[in-house]
């Protein structure tokens, strides 16, 4: 059913705003209505086919957009008829974030009032020149585009009003040593191809999220000179980083609006260091398949995947951001959180609570782990607990007066027979929050 609402009596011509979210509609309803409309949302729906050149003098908003956990078969890739942003002088935000969509249709350029454009997770290979007609565009975001190879320059550099750029997670990477500054595989750009130089120019930037590969010491030093650039880095990922032993502290140190940092597939590095005072805006820190590395940190979300020394959580200590803990593929972990001895009648509920934020827990393929901590915790957020192929965890750190938001406990129900409790009445408190997995069950850790 769609959902009209006007503002002022009636149906007052211009205010009316259309919203079909997540309906599971195969296409549009009531195409004629869009004359009228200001805002339209369809997003998480299965449209393939648009209206023909809809005339929409007064629409501001359109959100055609998916979710990032929905499949997008051939058979709904979204179409867009000949000249279907004509009559769509007005619009200001449009969001086709997470469809199935190759190619930008032709006359996107003529959108000369947009302010706001969300493609992220599409199928684009490459942003079309257009874009760089957009010229009151504030936002552009790229985010999981796994496609994106190419970025005219032009096409960014025109935008001179973008304050807002987040490449993050895309194929579109910059390499480390800025004198060679590349987006395939590390090879060199094009000198037509966008580079972190002609970041470093915009200063009207104050978001920016970028992923760089090949991270040398000379590239760490030339970044951290460029205090335009990092002051606007928000979102940042470092591949096959080509450094042993990598200390953070100067370089968040001319970051210190980042948001979210990634380190992966770095072999090479030993270790990582960093300053615990720095960490204080980070909200999320993931850590992908550091084979060699030893690390150290106390505030923030992390995702840590591959072979790590047990000793990696060693100076956890007390973690007042950390909302997301999730461990996969680590075969030599023992023990996640190494503290000294607390228990719930030693701790202050109010003022010293480990973990005060930690809503989800999620271990995967750890086939030594013994522990996630070897004393209860207070966990007072804590609302998901997911343990999949650990076979050695006997114990969860629950007792009688932990883990009050607990909704969800997910594990084998082979695993959940064999726990250890600290009393029986504690298992029954936490076995009506455990739906066992069955054989087909599968989870992805990217879903937290």
């Amino acid at each position: 059913m769609a959902l009209w609402i006007t503002s002022g009596k009636g149906e007052e011509k211009g205010n009316i705003f259309l919203v079909n979210p997540s309906e599971w509609l195969t296409c549009v309803p009531k195409p004629e209505r869009w004359a009228e409309a200001r805002r339209i949302s369809l997003m998480y729906n299965r449209i393939s086919k648009l209206p023909k050149k809809p005339r929409c003098r007064n629409l501001q908003t359109l959100l055609l957009n998916d979710n990032d956990n929905n499949f997008h078969p051939e058979e709904i890739r979204l179409k867009f008829p000949l000249g279907f942003f004509q009559f769509m002088r007005r619009l200001r935000v449009l969001d086709l974030s997470y469809r199935s969509i190759r190619l930008l249709p032709s006359g996107i350029g003529s959108l000369v009032e947009l302010r706001f454009l969300d493609l992220s997770g599409t199928l684009l290979e490459s942003l079309p020149m257009e874009v760089g007609r957009l010229t009151k565009l504030r936002q552009l975001r790229l985010e999981h585009v796994s496609y994106l190879t190419s970025i005219p320059r032009e096409a960014v550099l025109s935008l001179k009003g973008l304050q807002s750029l987040n490449l993050l997670e895309s194929d579109y990477v910059f390499t480390g040593d800025w004198e060679d500054d590349g987006s395939d595989s590390g090879s060199a750009h094009d000198e037509g191809q966008l580079s972190l130089r002609d970041l470093e120019g915009m200063g009207q930037l104050t978001e920016l999220g970028v992923s760089i590969r090949g991270m040398t010491q000379r590239g760490m030093e030339d970044l951290q000179k460029s205090h335009r650039l990092c002051a606007s880095i928000r979102f940042l990922s470092l591949e096959y980083v080509g450094i042993s032993s990598f200390d953070l502290s100067a370089f968040l140190e001319v970051m210190k609006g980042l948001r979210k940092l990634t380190i992966n597939f770095s072999p090479d590095l030993e270790d990582l260091v960093f300053n615990k005072n720095q960490l204080s805006e980070l909200e999320e820190l993931s850590l992908f398949n550091l084979s060699r590395a030893t690390v150290h940190w106390k505030d923030g979300n992390v995702f840590v995947t591959g072979p790590t020394t047990a000793g990696i959580f060693k100076t956890f200590g007390q973690l007042p951001c950390i909302e997301k803990l999730t461990l996969f593929g680590c075969s030599r972990i023992e023990e996640v959180i190494v503290v000294e001895e607390v228990t719930v009648d030693n701790v202050d509920y109010e003022n010293d609570s480990f973990f005060p934020k930690l809503k989800r827990i999620w271990l995967e393929d750890l086939p030594n782990l013994r522990s996630i901590c070897r004393h209860p915790l207070l966990l007072p957020s804590l609302e998901e607990v997911h343990v999949i192929n650990c076979p050695e965890l006997k114990k969860l750190p629950f007792g009688f007066s932990t883990a009050k938001n607990i909704k969800e406990i997910y594990g084998g129900q082979e695993w959940w027979d064999g726990l250890e409790w600290e009393h029986e009445d504690v298992r029954s408190m936490f076995t009506p929050f455990f739906p066992p997995l069955n054989s087909k069950g599968v989870f992805e850790p990217y879903s937290l």
